[in-house]
């Protein structure tokens, strides 16, 4: 609540006094144009910020799931939130699909046998379990993202953060994508996406909350959002489905 952070070396504030809120089952859709802020948020809220990205300031306080990222190892963030990032390939650690969903385990001391299990679970309720001796390095751009939520959601965590999740997506992947978004929902996933597409997400989303220089500007309900015109959504630097391409 109230979060103001400057990056290191930044002479402005990335967030100036930013209030975002998502209740469990609810899906959160981040907006605004490029630089706005919205990928310091999701940083902030999975624990790249300050862990990976040290030396900026905060002010103000950030709660995930009742611990402040901050001030928790990574280990233990992990097993709260999940995180799937533009390019799932930045995220892979293993040459295998099996072995990449069942990665966290590893990182957390899991039993053996329950990650068995948990593998088997994981992977049928994302679709892939006919991926799972698939080199990721062979799979299409739909298969890798629905292989990353999978990882992601390996540990069952209470949050998800997902940064530009349809930008190496067709048309097919980008529907696989939401139907996965919609699992989580139906098991009271808190979800929170920054994306430049839009109106895809409208079967799911909650509320659409729109960052402009750090803090919120503007915030809709789905059905609010949905009626506003191609010219309002243009002149905030937002995509709509009738603009044509420059």
């Amino acid at each position: 609540a109230g979060a103001t952070f400057r990056y290191a070396h930044d002479g402005q504030p990335a967030l100036r006094g930013l209030d975002l809120r998502a209740g469990g089952g609810k899906l959160v859709l981040l907006l605004g144009a490029s630089g706005c802020g919205k990928t310091t948020a999701t940083r902030l809220l999975n624990g790249l910020v300050p862990h990976f990205f040290e030396g900026g300031a905060l002010d103000g306080s950030v709660d995930v799931c009742g611990m402040e990222p901050a001030s928790v190892s990574v280990q233990r963030l992990a097993g709260a939130v999940g995180s799937v990032f533009q390019d799932p390939r930045s995220q892979f650690f293993m040459s295998l699909v099996r072995d990449e969903i069942a990665f966290a385990a590893e990182n957390v001391g899991c039993d053996e046998s329950w990650a068995r299990r948990r593998l088997n679970e994981v992977a049928e309720f994302f679709g892939v379990a006919d991926l799972l001796d698939r080199h990721v390095d062979e799979l299409s751009s739909g298969q890798k993202q629905r292989v990353a939520i999978a990882a992601a959601s390996f540990l069952a965590p209470k949050a998800m953060m997902l940064d530009e999740p349809t930008s190496n997506l067709d048309e097919e992947g980008i529907a696989a994508l939401v139907s996965s978004l919609a699992k989580l929902k139906d098991q009271g996933v808190s979800i929170l996406v920054c994306d430049h597409r839009l109106h895809e997400y409208l079967p799911v989303a909650n509320r659409y909350v729109c960052i402009s220089a750090g803090s919120v500007a503007y915030e809709w309900t789905a059905g609010e959002f949905s009626a506003l015109p191609c010219d309002v959504l243009r002149s905030m630097g937002l995509r709509h489905p009738d603009m044509c391409p420059i």
